[in-house]
C-alpha cells in the first residue's frame, strides 16, 4: 500500500459498517407489531434461506424509461418448517426492565427435538396460573427442526 493523501475522500458507505460475517446465524428482532386481541398469538416464525431465484417481470410503472420492457430482480427463497411449541414463559414489567416469573414446559417432547436438546424442569401450570396477575407478558417456546423444511436432507 502507498502513501494515502489526507484530503482523499473516504471509500465505502459508513452504513454497511463493519464489514464483517454476522455474528450469529438468528435475526435479532427489534420490535413487534401491536395487536388488540383476546386470544394469545404467534407472531413470527423461524425461516431458513433455502436458495436464490431470479424474477422476471415486465415494467409497468408510468413515466419511466423502461416501460413495457423486461425486468430481471433478484429474490431470496425463505423455507419455514413448521413450529413445535414446547412451552411457555411469563414476564412481569417494571422500572427495571422485564423479569421471567414461570416457565410451563411439555413433558413429551418429540424424539426429533429431545435428542439435540435437553429441558429442565419448568413451575407447574397450577402455580403459573396464580401468578397469572402480575405477568404483563406471556412468550412461547417453540423448537424447529430444518430437517422437516423439505430441503432434501431428511435422510441424515
Amino acid at each position: 500500500m502507498g502513501h494515502r493523501k489526507h484530503s482523499q475522500p473516504r471509500r465505502g458507505s459508513m452504513a454497511f459498517y463493519p464489514r464483517v460475517r454476522a455474528g450469529r446465524m438468528t435475526a435479532h428482532l427489534r420490535g413487534w407489531p401491536e395487536i388488540e386481541s383476546e386470544e394469545p398469538q404467534i407472531l413470527a416464525s423461524a425461516g431458513f434461506k433455502a436458495g436464490c431465484v431470479q424474477i422476471v417481470s415486465i415494467d409497468d410503472r408510468e413515466h419511466v424509461p423502461n416501460r413495457g420492457k423486461q425486468l430481471v430482480s433478484l429474490g431470496t427463497v425463505i423455507v419455514t418448517p413448521p413450529v413445535t411449541i414446547i412451552g411457555m414463559r411469563g414476564y412481569s414489567h417494571d422500572a427495571y426492565g422485564s423479569h421471567a416469573k414461570f416457565d410451563v414446559l411439555d413433558k413429551e417432547v418429540p424424539k426429533k427435538i429431545g435428542k439435540y436438546m435437553r429441558l429442565r424442569e419448568g413451575t407447574g401450570l397450577d402455580s403459573a396460573k396464580g401468578m397469572l396477575s402480575d405477568i404483563s407478558e406471556i412468550c412461547a417456546i417453540v423448537a424447529v427442526s430444518p430437517r422437516m423444511a423439505g430441503g432434501g436432507r431428511e435422510g441424515r
